[in-house]
């Protein structure tokens, strides 16, 4: 009895884990106008971006320009269902570093610090730039 009980609640774990992987892959689609650093590692080209979410990592395929990079996210963004998709930027001058990605629709989103960047940088007026997206069904 013992065993099947063990049995059954390795089971159970399994299919809760499972089940907690495929419900938090998350596709968003967005077209973006400017290059942009994703989590202070890559420097993305401007273009129509595939983001792609899973296990709090999230992965952007550019769809023109064949570029790929990935951004593990500090903090998890939560939405209501009534929310649009929308990516999230801090911009000062020419630079523009990749704050959030928030997918909507009630799905969890990610969320990065602004970049630490040289005395001269830091004493710029950053800006906040709103970029619209789609949530996939996919």
């Amino acid at each position: 009895m013992k065993s099947l009980n063990s049995k059954l609640f390795a089971l159970a774990a399994t299919l809760a884990i499972a089940a907690t992987t495929a419900s938090a892959q998350v596709t968003v689609k967005a077209a973006v106008p400017f290059s942009f650093e994703t989590n202070g590692h890559r420097t993305m080209p401007a273009g129509t971006y595939v983001i792609t979410q899973n296990a709090g990592v999230w992965f952007f395929s550019g769809e023109e320009t064949r570029h790929k990079g990935m951004a593990v996210q500090v903090a998890r963004t939560e939405s209501k269902k009534t929310d649009t998709a929308k990516l999230t930027f801090a911009c000062k001058g020419n630079h523009c570093a990749l704050r959030s990605v928030e997918p909507g629709g009630g799905e969890a989103g990610g969320y990065w610090p602004a970049p630490r960047r040289s005395k001269s940088d830091a004493e710029e007026l950053a800006r906040i730039v709103t970029i619209p997206a789609i949530l996939s069904a996919e």
